[in-house]
Formats: C-alpha cells, structure tokens, sequence
C-alpha cells in the first residue's frame, strides 16, 4: 500500500489562522464565512475559495481562487498592513505548511 502525504484544507486554514490571530482581532477576519465589516475567507460550493469584504449582509470585492494556498496567500497580501508585514505573515505560513509536510515524510520515513 503506498502511503501519500497531503496538505488538508483544515491544515490551511489552521495555518492561516495561528498566523493571523498573533497580529489582528477576531473581528478583523474571518476564515469560515461571512462576517460584518471583516475580510472573509469561504468555500464555495463549487470547491473554489472566494475572498471578500462582509459589509451589510453583502459580499463586496469579491475574487475568486481556484487554489487554496493562493487564496490564503492573497488573504495575507490583503490584510497586511506593510510589505515587511505581508511578507513576514507569507513566510510564517509557508514554512509552518512546510514544517507539517516534514513531520508526516518523517513518519512514513521507517
């Protein structure tokens, strides 16, 4: 039986989630859904990840993600408030997925 290593949505937003609540309030943000006066992140029906703006019961600025990693990665770039912000977030993130994928090779390494 081959063994497959992979990158669960679930780990994404777990992810996205530790990086986030060290810099901003809950009420800035949502990663599940629809929030007022917050960036939102959601799944869509379709399986595609939809980013935008919760005002008035409303989604507004609306985009569209195909991927997951994008969509968190774009959810970064829109919430940093610097580039050296985003770019400590993006790395924070990446190599937190990276340390995950190194745990589980190590696993099925014996």
């Amino acid at each position: 039986m081959e063994k497959v290593i992979k990158t669960n949505n679930k780990n994404y937003i777990d992810t996205l989630e530790s990086v986030l609540q060290k810099r901003y309030y809950k009420d800035e943000y949502s990663l599940h859904g629809y929030q007022e006066d917050a960036l939102c992140l959601e799944e869509r029906i379709d399986h595609t990840w939809e980013i935008f703006s919760g005002e008035r019961n409303l989604h507004h600025f609306v985009v569209l993600y195909d991927s997951l990693l994008l969509a968190c990665l774009v959810f970064i770039r829109k919430m940093g408030r610097t580039d050296t912000d985003i770019y400590e977030m993006q790395n924070e993130f990446l190599n937190a997925l990276m340390d995950d994928v190194d745990n589980d090779i190590s696993q099925y390494a014996s």
